[in-house]
């Protein structure tokens, strides 16, 4: 506690990020708490909107890399010291690991675990006490919103469409958010929703849902879709099996090698490979009866 109050108590203009563990950890209203009581400003990362009120006075945004909300990633990034209570770093959530930040220059605040810059780590610390005791030793400094406050500009608000002109985007979202209230929830689904839901303000109240993990068994569908279907059509136009295998195994391993780099995850990387064995564990008989080699390359 001491170590991570001198740490925040030296920066000059520190800020706060809320990550989708906050509710696991039961943590949401200590976070709001410690914001009230340091003065910085905080966002949230994309998976945890919704899980700090958006009405909030400091308040600044989803930080998301390159496409964060206006003004956001510049606070955040530009910042000296970060707190990030309960963040998850993937592929998703770092825009492709992209961001600019620096290990030394942050506070990781996990459900159980409190890692200060790249100095100690220290386990069986509960989030949500530690956000509750760390907010009575900060002083206050909200340097990093007044930089904030100066450059902020707020959203237009698209034009009035004209009779039987072609419905536009942000003539859409602008109905739904007028839509929103404290009885209604948003379910973002995958793909433009994701970016198009995080411009929506929500009011208090007001759910949120997005679903961000999907897309990696979208891909291993489509993967999994376009290699059987490769494998499929050289049986039956009767071509060399070992050009066919050859070419499968290639293209096997491309695949993997390009997810494996894609996404740098290795739970992902086990589940495609069981996957892959799965799909084909049913055609092994037939690929032997017909004279064909099969090897499942296993990429560490």
């Amino acid at each position: 506690m001491e170590a991570a109050a001198a740490f925040l108590n030296k920066a000059v203009k520190p800020v706060m990020v809320g990550g989708p563990k906050l509710r696991v950890a039961k943590a949401c209203e200590a976070f709001v708490e410690l914001a009230d009581a340091c003065g910085y400003p905080f966002a949230v990362m994309p998976s945890a909107k919704g899980l700090v009120p958006e009405y909030h006075p400091h308040f600044i945004g989803t930080f998301w890399g390159a496409v964060s909300t206006a003004f956001c990633a510049e606070i955040v990034e530009s910042a000296d010291a970060y707190l990030f209570a309960g963040p998850i770093f993937n592929d998703y959530s770092s825009v492709g690991y992209s961001l600019l930040l620096k290990k030394e220059k942050a506070i990781i605040v996990q459900p159980d675990r409190v890692v200060i810059s790249n100095g100690p780590a220290f386990g069986c610390v509960l989030m949500k006490d530690f956000l509750r005791e760390l907010g009575k030793r900060l002083q206050h400094n909200n340097t990093a919103y007044e930089n904030y406050a100066r450059i902020f500009v707020p959203d237009g608000k698209p034009l009035k469409a004209e009779p039987r002109e072609p419905l536009r985007v942000n003539v859409l979202f602008k109905h739904v958010q007028e839509l929103l209230s404290g009885d209604t929830a948003v379910i973002a689904e995958t793909g433009d929703s994701w970016f198009n839901c995080q411009k929506l303000k929500l009011p208090k109240g007001c759910g949120w849902v997005a679903r961000t993990v999907y897309l990696v068994f979208a891909i291993l569908v489509f993967t999994i879709s376009f290699c059987f279907q490769f494998w499929r059509e050289g049986l039956l136009t009767g071509t060399s099996s070992k050009c066919n295998m050859v070419q499968l195994d290639g293209l096997l391993v491309q695949l993997l090698v390009m997810l494996r780099l894609f996404l740098k995850s290795e739970w992902f990387l086990a589940l495609a490979m069981e996957a892959f064995r799965f799909v084909f564990h049913n055609y092994l008989s037939i690929l032997h009866s017909k004279g064909y080699s099969f090897c499942l390359v296993t990429l560490q």
